[in-house]
């Protein structure tokens, strides 16, 4: 267990960004996302392992703005989360 084995919070955003591990609830939340808008994974994983999260890979930013702007046209709005790991976007 991560809080149990912490010390300190620092230790479980250590582990967190180390060793990352999709436990049921996050998946959830991922399930709830995807199901209301597309995710787009600028990521260091290979294409299928995002796809198979329901993700869309992209290998920059620059390709991702590219890939919404053909969809959505030049008027689109989208977040860019940093780190997207360690946020939890809700929609209301």
């Amino acid at each position: 267990n991560w809080i149990e084995e912490a010390n300190t919070p620092d230790d479980i955003i250590k582990r967190s960004k180390k060793k990352f591990v999709l436990g049921g609830h996050k998946a959830y939340s991922i399930a709830k996302l995807i199901k209301e808008v597309e995710v787009i994974l600028i990521s260091s994983l290979p294409a299928e392992k995002v796809r198979k999260l329901f993700f869309i890979p992209m290998e920059n930013i620059s390709q991702a703005i590219e890939y919404v702007q053909d969809k959505y046209g030049k008027n689109f709005q989208a977040y860019i989360l940093p780190s997207g790991n360690t946020v939890l976007p809700q929609i209301e």
